[in-house]
């Protein structure tokens, strides 16, 4: 499997940065957030996934598919998640931020 540019834990991080400071310039303070009651449990392989962690946890518990089509993959995050999971994945992006996958 090819390697990304950067490694998760740092894209991850970025990204929240770039979320936080997105959010104070709209006057939002972020950091009060709190999941609200009785938001699903997400395992400790999933919370690297932004924004959709319960969301991929429950696809790959509830459903059972062999193939993958990403299409805005991004850094790959997602498709990074299925190839754990033993999923063939086909991973798309216009971006420069796309990774490639062995």
């Amino acid at each position: 499997m090819g390697k990304c540019p950067l490694p998760i834990v740092e894209r991850e991080s970025m990204l929240k940065q770039l979320v936080r400071k997105s959010a104070r310039s709209f006057g939002y303070d972020i950091s009060r957030i709190k999941e609200p009651p009785g938001a699903p449990s997400v395992r400790d392989e999933f919370k690297s996934i932004m924004f959709a962690a319960a969301a991929m946890q429950k696809l790959l518990d509830n459903y059972k598919f062999e193939t993958v089509l990403d299409i805005g993959c991004g850094a790959g995050e997602h498709s990074e998640a299925f190839l754990r999971h033993g999923k063939k994945v086909t991973a798309l992006d216009y971006g420069m931020a796309c990774c490639r996958f062995g």
